[in-house]
């Protein structure tokens, strides 16, 4: 059995035709294959984990600044 057959052998049957990323995930995966995209599953998933944690964590900033902006514009929290 060859990998494209493994695949869709694999396929949650709903994903087979609505699923546009089960659907293209060969091509995808050639594609990274033919640009050389060698990064091990594993380490770009700790990798992108990482880099959105610290997204996040600095989402928190940029809350602050827009909601004194808000304020400065009169339309900050008020009470009930």
């Amino acid at each position: 059995m060859g990998a494209n057959e493994l695949i869709q052998a694999n396929k949650p049957q709903h994903c087979l035709t609505s699923c546009p990323t089960f659907r293209d995930w060969p091509v995808q995966q050639n594609r990274a294959a033919a640009q050389g995209d060698s990064e091990p599953f594993a380490d770009r998933m700790n990798r992108l984990a990482a880099q959105l944690r610290e997204q996040l964590a600095g989402g928190g900033g940029l809350d602050a600044a827009i909601a004194e902006n808000l304020r400065a514009l009169g339309f900050g929290e008020r009470s009930a």
